[in-house]
């Protein structure tokens, strides 16, 4: 779970969503990612600048 953060620390967030994507397809579990995101915005559905940062990346 996400502590509560400023906009500096959700775009760290998404900068490490980005790395942990390209492990996961590095590994060969690229499916495992889109649940993980579904996830995060199901825990995190109140922090709204964080969704809408999700909300506009191409994964």
């Amino acid at each position: 779970m996400l502590p509560a953060t400023g906009s500096g620390d959700n775009d760290t967030a998404i900068k490490f969503l980005r790395k942990i994507k390209v492990l996961l397809s590095a590994l060969g579990r690229a499916p495992e990612f889109a649940p993980f995101i579904t996830e995060l915005r199901v825990q995190h559905k109140r922090k709204r600048n964080f969704i809408a940062l999700l909300n506009q990346q191409r994964w």
